[in-house]
């Protein structure tokens, strides 16, 4: 306040300033006071600072690009001088984004190796494919869990004062890319885990695990050997570590003390580190061959086969037996029906005089279990056969003049001469004998053989088609077609004429 009161009590420095003009002097007040008071000119700067940085950038980059030393160093200082503060600021966002990370890594190798080893086929395999199904798990996994006890896919060695991956090795199997970024990580969660649990400088963080992955963790003052293994270690790989690591300091000493970011010295590094690549796999204990267990099972399979020998042996010998009666004069066995534990033969017979139970005896069987069902063939079945015979050799089907096709007559003609055919071929069947019909198909004589002999086929294959089409075989019938070279009738009248474009049927017998 005093230093105000003496502003404005204060007189131009040179005389000749007052001949000025009241606005040049105000003026000129101004800048004095910002030079003098630099608490005033802080406050001038720090009410136009926000316009002037967001007009800036609106511009160009620049002002980001020129205050990353700055910011760099400001963050350097900050983490030196309390590193609790950044700590405690970040862990909010670094603990999860950490935590998934590594798991995104280590799900992505898992899929990677379940993919290479689903292409192998053995029984052993196929079991365990069975169980990865039926649990959920993936292929590799039950894999894993059956014959590895563990093994160690990759190792790094990280500086433990500035974070940075010194020299790395790995199996095969790894399926790590970004070995800076998985070191970063590492070194991350050792930092987290030791803020969050409040854990002494001189302890450190010895092991992580991240599903079924274990990280191992050994570290000196200037190293952290770091080793992510699959399933369950044992102590050997811990002493292991230890070991590579001593060795490694030993052997590295100057290079560590000056160590500034330079890797190429430690290259050589390698061939410790790959002493850490130990496996182990389960031990399967070779069992005994179970030869009892073999012979007892083989003996009840031949019993089972015996036992299972006996219906079909006898279903053979009854098969045979049925061939040999249907094979006798006078006898037709049409069908065989299982009932009550019993074999039911039905058929026709002519003659009784063969001995059925001789027959019987021949092929084993025992006659109480089977039971004849016959039925005597008469005359009247001949008397039936001629009267469908004649039926239907007197159908005559009557075409039109250069026509093939057939009229409402014809058709229900032939639907009657189909149904007959049918019952023919059911009387047939009990005599042993086979029917068929021989179609005749004829044109009247107009001069020109060629196109009478194609118009009597054109007429025989609409019939035979609408046979086919109704229930007839290909083999129930035959087709002549003799155009005019055969002609029913000689005369010249109108009828004759109309007979001589006709399809008839004659009715064939045969044993």
């Amino acid at each position: 306040m005093d230093d105000k009161k003496q502003y404005l009590s204060y007189e131009p420095l040179d005389s000749k300033l007052e001949n000025l003009e009241n606005l040049e002097l105000t003026q000129l007040k101004k800048l004095q006071r910002a030079l003098k008071y630099e608490s005033l000119n802080a406050e001038i700067v720090s009410e136009v600072l926000p316009q002037s940085i967001s007009m800036r950038n609106q511009v160009d980059s620049m002002l980001p690009i020129s205050l990353v030393d700055s910011t760099e160093e400001a963050i350097k200082y900050s983490v030196k001088n309390d590193s609790e503060v950044l700590s405690s600021a970040l862990s909010p966002i670094l603990g999860p984004m950490i935590t998934k990370s590594v798991s995104t890594l280590f799900k992505e190798f898992l899929e990677s190796i379940n993919n290479k080893i689903e292409k192998s086929v053995s029984f052993q395999g196929l079991r365990w494919r069975l169980e990865a199904k039926k649990t959920g798990k993936s292929y590799a996994e039950i894999l894993f869990m059956h014959t590895l006890l563990y093994r160690v896919e990759h190792i790094f060695l990280i500086h433990k004062k500035t974070g940075l991956l010194i020299n790395e090795v790995k199996s095969i199997e790894s399926t790590i890319v970004d070995s800076d970024l998985v070191t970063s990580m590492l070194v991350a969660i050792k930092d987290f885990v030791k803020e969050s649990l409040r854990i002494s400088k001189e302890k450190d963080v010895d092991a992580l695990e991240v599903g079924e992955y274990n990280i191992w963790l050994e570290s000196t003052s200037e190293l952290t050997l770091a080793c992510v293994i699959k399933g369950i270690p044992n102590v050997e790989l811990r002493k292991k570590m230890r070991e590579t690591i001593s060795i490694i300091r030993y052997k590295y000493d100057t290079e560590l003390e000056k160590f500034e970011g330079n890797m190429e010295p430690f290259k050589t590094s390698s061939i410790y580190l790959e002493a850490c690549l130990l496996s182990e796999n389960k031990t399967l204990k070779k069992k005994k061959f179970p030869i009892f267990a073999v012979v007892f099972i083989l003996i009840i399979l031949s019993i089972c086969g015996f036992l299972a020998s006996i219906p079909i042996a006898r279903n053979v010998r009854f098969r045979k037996f049925v061939n040999a009666l249907d094979a006798l004069d006078g006898t037709r066995v049409t069908r065989i029906v299982n009932k009550n534990f019993k074999k039911h033969i039905y058929g026709i017979r002519v003659t009784q005089s063969e001995d059925l139970e001789e027959l019987q005896k021949k092929y084993l069987l025992d006659g109480s279990k089977i039971v004849y069902h016959w039925e005597s063939l008469t005359g009247t079945d001949n008397t039936e056969i001629e009267k469908i015979k004649e039926s239907i050799e007197t159908l005559y089907v009557n075409f039109s003049a250069n026509s093939e096709e057939l009229n409402p007559d014809q058709i229900k003609a032939l639907n009657n001469m189909i149904v007959d055919f049918k019952k023919l071929k059911k009387l047939a069947v009990n005599q042993k004998k086979k029917f068929k019909i021989n179609v005749e198909a004829r044109s009247m004589s107009i001069g020109n053989a060629n196109l009478e002999l194609l118009t009597s086929e054109r007429r025989a294959n609409t019939v035979v088609n609408f046979l086919l089409s109704n229930g007839f075989l290909r083999e129930d019938c035959e087709i002549f077609a003799l155009g005019s070279s055969k002609p029913i009738s000689t005369g010249n009248i109108e009828k004759d004429s109309i007979l001589n474009r006709s399809v008839i049927f004659s009715v064939i017998m045969e044993d």
